[in-house]
């Protein structure tokens, strides 16, 4: 029997092996045991966009780090990502 296949003995090594074989699955190591579900869909990243466009506007000035990145702007999304 593979380690694989036994509940809550999962390794890190195990968690690296999963991850490999199913990309396109969110894969946990939460106290011995693997978590899978789907990966994030399309509905999930735009709600990421627009928390970081919002995080970003209320930052207020001199709080986020120096040349880092150019300030998330909506017409930066509207042409960057078109």
């Amino acid at each position: 029997m593979s380690s694989m296949t036994k509940v809550g003995v999962y390794t890190v090594e195990d968690l690296h092996a999963y991850r490999e074989a199913r990309r396109d699955w969110t894969v946990q190591l939460i106290d011995g045991e693997l978590i899978v579900g789907p990966g994030p869909g399309i509905e999930h990243q735009d709600v990421l966009v627009e928390l970081l466009v919002r995080l970003r506007e209320a930052a207020l000035p001199g709080q986020l780090p120096a040349g880092r990145a150019r300030p998330l702007t909506h017409d930066r999304l509207e042409s960057d990502f078109s």
